[in-house]
This record gives structure tokens, sequence and C-alpha cells, in this order.
């Protein structure tokens, strides 16, 4: 059955005053989950600011997810606009639906993450705005923002962190700690990689490692960290290739053929094998593709490479 508008703006305000039973909430939460989220995203902090202490305190215990992928970001109804303030609380309800499905236990980690080829768009508790790329995982404690606001990154993804001084935000991936505290940037993390890199879209941030290295980014700058030497030099970067695969572009900037060859994997449905005989060592990727195109990307990067390309089956090989 599906609701009207007074019978879902009744539930909504019996839950925010803790008067819904159980049999309201899970009544409620159905409803929520069948919403027909049909309409395009005009400004996704629509109204945030008025019941930010509302989300917080209600319901925004943890955190809210935008419910779908960015190639796919929905929003409701016209009529449902007006129930509960804010379409940003019916977003925070959804998610309520999804913890309550799936409870994480007390004083756990809150694990954020992506699937090869998927992209998510992601509101903290501090309203940060984060977009995990594919095959991405952001870990948070569950005291995020309360005493400090520390994060684990493995893949990549953009930050456009909420500016709060007493409270400085940090990524921490690896030994690498990024220290920023309102600003947007991307950050490349990957767990196989050799090479972690900061670039820079606005604001200014510190990058340093347990050895003592410091390095400070303004915008236009990227950071490119070698882990196993433990050195890192500063390059300038066309702010259009900061997150560019936000809007669904793959761009390399001097990357090495295997980290490249690892990335394009997380966008094709095929797996991918490396003859062991053949040696990466020393080679390098720059250029601009569309991840719709990965695989034809991959074939035209090793060619580039005097390297051979076969697909057989749900495996594409690779060789000299």
């Amino acid at each position: 059955m599906q609701p009207n508008k007074e019978e879902l703006n009744l539930l909504l305000e019996k839950y925010l005053q803790g008067k819904a039973s159980q049999a309201e909430i899970s009544l409620l939460f159905r409803w929520l989950n069948q919403l027909d989220l049909s309409e395009e995203i005009d400004n996704p902090f629509v109204a945030e600011e008025k019941i930010g202490q509302i989300m917080k305190d209600r319901i925004f215990s943890r955190i809210r997810e935008n419910p779908t992928s960015i190639k796919e970001v929905k929003l409701f109804p016209n009529w449902l606009r007006p129930v509960a303030a804010s379409i940003l609380l019916l977003i925070g309800l959804v998610f309520i639906f999804h913890q309550f499905q799936n409870p994480s236990p007390a004083s756990s980690p809150i694990l954020l993450s992506t699937e090869p080829n998927m992209i998510k768009e992601f509101f903290l508790p501090d309203s940060t705005r984060v977009i995990l790329n594919a095959s991405t995982t952001l870990e948070l404690a569950d005291d995020f923002n309360e005493e400090s606001r520390q994060v684990k990154l493995t893949g990549e993804a953009f930050f456009d962190v909420s500016q709060d001084i007493e409270k400085p935000f940090i990524i921490h991936s690896g030994e690498v700690q990024t220290h920023v505290l309102g600003t947007a940037f991307n950050v490349e993390a990957y767990e196989r990689e050799n090479q972690f890199r900061v670039s820079l879209l606005r604001g200014k941030v510190e990058v340093s490692d347990e050895r003592a290295y410091v390095a400070e980014l303004l915008p236009g700058q990227m950071l490119v960290y070698d882990v196993s030497d433990h050195i890192g030099s500063v390059e300038s970067i066309a702010p259009e290739h900061i997150g560019a695969w936000i809007n669904h572009k793959i761009i390399f900037n001097d990357v090495p053929l295997q980290d490249a060859i690892s990335r394009l994997e997380a966008h094709i449905d095929s797996s991918v094998e490396v003859d062991p005989a053949l040696s990466l060592n020393g080679l390098y990727v720059t250029g601009e593709y569309a991840n719709g195109e990965a695989e034809q990307a991959l074939e035209a990067i090793l060619l580039l490479h005097d390297m051979n390309f076969e697909k057989k089956g749900g495996t594409i090989y690779i060789s000299k």
C-alpha cells in the first residue's frame, strides 16, 4: 500500500518525537523504501543548515549516504518536499532503514565502501562531503566528530571538508597522514600501489609521514609520495583533472603502468592477468579516458607499450 502525504507526515512526526511503536517504525521504513525517487537533484545541500541539529540529534548518530550512485542521484517527488521540513531528513531516514536491516555492533568502526565500477557520495556527521571512487573503503570511528575527525582511506576519494578549526580533519593512508581544516581535494591511496597522491582543488593541506616528511600543498598542486622510498615531490596539476573520475573520466598523470592496469580493471567486467615473465617496471601512463571505455583504454595503453591484449571468456591476458 502506498502512503498519502498526511499518513507519512504523521508517522514521521511520531518517529521524531520518539512516540512511534516498533510496528509503526517498520511500516515507515517500508514506505520510505518504496518511494519513487524519480526527479533529478537540484541542490543536495538545500535546507541543510536549518535542520542540521535535528539530523544530528535524531537521525545522524553516524552518517548518511546518498541513496544511489553519483550518476543516478535522485530526489523525492514534489509532494514529499514539505514533509518533515526537508528532503535531507528523508534521506537520513532511508539510511536508518539500511542500518535497521543491517545493524552494526556498538563501538565498531563505520565502513563505507564501493564495489568495482561504482561511485558513491556520502555526507559525514560534520557535513563533510565525500565521494568514493570504485573499489574504495573509508573507515571512521563511531564517535567521529565528537572529539576528533579522523578517517582511514584505502582507494580513491574526493573530499569537500567542512571547516572546524578545533577539530582538523585527518586522513590516514598507511603511514601517511593528510591534515586539513576546510578544503576540497582528491586522495589516491590504493592499497597495492607504491605511490600515494593528494591533489588540491582549493584551500590548503599538509601531508606528513611517520619519518618527519612534511609537504604543504596550494591549489593546483599534487603531491606524489613514494611509499617505499619515503620521498615526495610536488607537481602542478590542471584543476579539471582533480577528481575528474567523478565526471566518469579516467585520468593518469605519470602513473606506473601496473597501477594503471589495476585501476582500469575496476571499471571493466573482466579480470586481468599479467604474464609473470613480463616486467612492467619503469613504465608509466599519462592520458585521459572515459571510464565507460576502460577496456578499449587498456588495449590502447598496452599497444603503446608493445604488449599483447587477449580476451578469453571473462579474463584479459596481457603478455609481450
